[in-house]
């Protein structure tokens, strides 16, 4: 590496540091957040994974992390959320180095347009497992393209024990081991590396994977009880609903099916030339340009989605890095006037995100705020109702107060909820008043924002995506 490229390099993961630590522990946990703190406060690294049969539906790597972080550095706002910091300005240096496969000029831009992007540290001050994801498939990858270049035993260990720890990590993993599979049958015809050096990956994948294995079934029937009823609410046909997680396997499935016939697909779309007409249009000066304005116009209209967190972010963010390394081979092979246009749309669009999204606080849900509200507001004899079991997480992490917390828990099928209503309802006579307090992620589930109308409202107040009310 030249001396101009560490210098560069170094200054943009100083940077990148500096923007995922900056006002890291200043904002709530919020209630996904709050899954992963319920998870890691288990007393040991045995209950966290027992845990995990139960309550949630994502592998046990990051949780395991987290509670160890809590063991050495408390669980602070800042601690909670400081490993993610940490592995998104790690993820940087692996952008950089699996670019640098191409050439580091490449390489340096992937890792500024890593370090600069608002998604990107958005997820890095997050105490959630999609830092971790991100940093385990980008080295998993970065491993796979040298046991490409290279099929050395080792290696392919290595790739064998990174690629394990994606899925590890998030059954979203999966999705990525697909692509490097697609990749192999893609470039194998031009590699030292054989079907059998691959099979023997994947063995070694699958032999690391078998310990999870029970914990994976646990979770997948889990999901088989609650997904059907919440694609039917989303509209998908009952009889496509009642496949449950196998509808979202779908498509992973079949491409694993089509891989093999890759090579076929290739030397067809070579026959018609239009691999070539492809990269011709790549290489097209007006072309790059226009699909840079129409970028850098949707980036400001969609940018409120992308300074908080978002489904379709938010499970798609770990393959973004590939996508960088993509516009950096494209920006290289511009003219020296198209470098410099489209080296204005990045400074400007990147300038704009930033101020956007450190000036669009608070983008998580304000439970420290709602907990000290209702605290100011002591008085004997009165119920706290969170609705929403899940949400009493982080409520209870701020509330310090002497009232009574009980959570109402919201099922997809109203008819539940309505028969929890019915049941509590004698026990809430009981009390003189009683506080309710709603995530607005939770709000529209059930029907406790109507039922408690029927009671005198002595008083509210709103939060970022919290709402409390004071009933007597």
């Amino acid at each position: 590496m030249e001396k101009k490229t560490a210098i560069i390099l170094l200054a943009i993961l100083a940077l990148g540091l500096g923007l995922r630590v900056y006002n890291l522990g200043s904002e709530s946990i919020w209630l996904d957040e709050g899954y992963a703190l319920r998870e890691a406060l288990n007393p040991s690294a045995k209950a966290v994974i027992a845990s995990l049969h139960t309550y949630n539906g994502t592998p046990p790597a990051y949780y395991l992390l987290l509670h160890y972080t809590i063991q050495f550095i408390g669980s602070s706002e800042f601690a909670l959320r400081l490993p993610s910091a940490l592995l998104g300005t790690l993820l940087i240096l692996l952008v950089f180095l699996i670019g640098s496969e191409i050439s580091e000029k490449v390489g340096l831009i992937g890792a500024a347009i890593t370090g600069f992007s608002t998604i990107h540290i958005l997820y890095a001050q997050e105490a959630r497992a999609y830092a971790l994801l991100s940093v385990f498939g980008i080295l998993s990858s970065y491993i796979f393209i040298k046991f490409l270049k290279n099929p050395k035993m080792f290696t392919g260990i290595l790739y064998s024990f990174f690629a394990a720890s994606v899925i590890y990590t998030h059954y979203l993993g999966f999705v990525l081991l697909v692509l490097h599979a697609a990749a192999f049958f893609i470039v194998k015809e031009h590699t030292h590396l054989t079907f059998k050096h691959w099979c023997r990956t994947q063995l070694g994948i699958l032999l690391l994977y078998i310990p999870n294995a029970s914990l994976f079934i646990d979770q997948l029937k889990n999901l088989q009880k609650v997904l059907p009823t919440h694609l039917i609410n989303l509209g998908v046909p009952a009889s496509i609903a009642k496949l449950g997680g196998f509808v979202v396997a779908i498509p992973t499935i079949i491409f694993a099916i089509v891989i093999p016939l890759i090579p076929r697909l290739k030397k067809v779309l070579t026959a018609q030339n239009l691999v070539q007409k492809i990269k011709i249009a790549i290489r097209n000066q007006n072309t790059v340009l226009v699909v840079a304005a129409i970028f850098f116009a949707s980036y400001i209209i969609f940018i409120p989605r992308f300074t908080s967190s978002f489904f379709l972010t938010r499970y798609t963010h770990f393959l973004f890095p590939f996508l960088y390394i993509g516009a950096a081979c494209v920006f290289m092979n511009q003219t020296k006037r198209a470098k410099q246009i489209l080296s204005v749309f990045f400074i400007v669009a990147t300038l704009f995100a930033l101020f956007t999204y450190y000036h669009n606080a608070p983008r998580k849900e304000q439970w420290r705020e709602a907990a000290a509200f209702i605290e100011s507001k002591e008085s004997a004899g009165e119920l706290i109702i969170v609705i929403d079991q899940d949400s009493l997480i982080p409520f209870e992490y701020y509330y310090n107060g002497n009232r009574q917390r009980i959570g109402f828990p919201t099922y997809l099928d109203k008819e539940k909820n309505e028969q929890i209503l019915l049941q509590a309802e004698p026990m809430l006579l009981t009390y003189r008043g009683y506080w309710v307090v709603f995530s607005r992620a939770k709000k529209e589930q059930g029907v406790y924002s109507g039922y408690f109308k029927n009671y005198h409202l002595k008083g509210s107040r709103f939060f970022k995506g919290i709402e409390v009310y004071h009933y007597q």
